[in-house]
């Protein structure tokens, strides 16, 4: 039965981080739609002026690219002294469940994990985001026409 409860919580816990994913994605890809939304004339114009829309796509890869890797370095400096204060401070479990923790022989804290595979996993994940999102204005870019990019 406890064993049925473990994989029970494991597979809650991986639908609940595919959900997490899911908002991140589309979190990204809105920003990511909005830049091209809003630079449409801008890219006109530059491949209006003779700009080679290869030259244009390798620009904003490597805009999206500064991008994500500043907001994942930012991300990951902003949570360091949250998961440094909970790793020596862990959650102490009070009430109910601290009793039922004690009962069955464990510690009634909450722990947080030292900077692990797993932190570093997620960085790796939303970077891999940010480069799918990277897709549409590259494909908007490829059918992109100069007249209509200037009307717009």
């Amino acid at each position: 039965m406890l064993v049925q409860q473990i994989q029970g919580d494991s597979q809650t816990g991986i639908a609940t981080l595919a959900m997490l994913y899911f908002i991140i994605f589309f979190g990204i890809f809105g920003t990511v739609l909005m830049m091209i939304a809003e630079r449409t004339r801008e890219f006109g114009v530059l491949v209006a002026i003779g700009m080679q829309k290869s030259r244009l796509k390798r620009i904003i890869t490597i805009e999206m690219i500064l991008l994500g890797s500043l907001g994942l370095i930012c991300g990951m400096l902003a949570s360091a002294p949250v998961i440094i204060y909970f790793y020596f401070h862990p959650i102490l479990l009070k009430g109910d469940i601290g009793k039922m923790m004690d009962d069955i022989g464990w510690d009634a804290v909450m722990p947080t994990a030292w900077f692990g595979p797993y932190f570093y996993w997620q960085a790796i994940v939303v970077l891999i985001m940010v480069m799918a999102a990277t897709l549409y204005p590259l494909r908007k870019i490829s059918k992109l026409k100069e007249i209509e990019a200037l009307r717009s």
